[in-house]
Order: C-alpha cells, then sequence, then structure tokens
C-alpha cells in the first residue's frame, strides 16, 4: 500500500502520516465471551478510518 500511496505522487509527509496511524494495530478476537491474546494487525487498514476508501481506491486503481 505505501509503495502505491508513493507510486501516485502523494506527498511524502502524507504517506508517512498515514502509515503512523496504521503501524503498530493490534487486535483480538472474542469467542463466547473470551478474549484472544493481542495479536498485530499486518494487513488492512482501521475499521472506520475515514481515509479507508481512498486508499482502497489507490489500490484498486494499481490492479
Amino acid at each position: 500500500l505505501w509503495r502505491i500511496v508513493a507510486k501516485f505522487g502523494c506527498p511524502e509527509q502524507f504517506a508517512q502520516l498515514v502509515r503512523q496511524l496504521h503501524d503498530g494495530m493490534m487486535a483480538h478476537v472474542t469467542d463466547n465471551g473470551e478474549k484472544s491474546d493481542q495479536f498485530p494487525v499486518t494487513n488492512d487498514v482501521k475499521q472506520g478510518c475515514v481515509l479507508a476508501p481512498t486508499l482502497f481506491s489507490l489500490m484498486f486503481s494499481a490492479m
């Protein structure tokens, strides 16, 4: 994703800002009220992120 953002000419500061928002994300799964251990999220954007549609469009355009 970050290479594609750069490929489309987005300013480096913008790319770094968006990357910082998504780096280090952790998640867990809840099943029958029991939470799993946390694990890193390495291949997605934050749920509800207002930038998600724009980032999706960039990815789709690169295909």
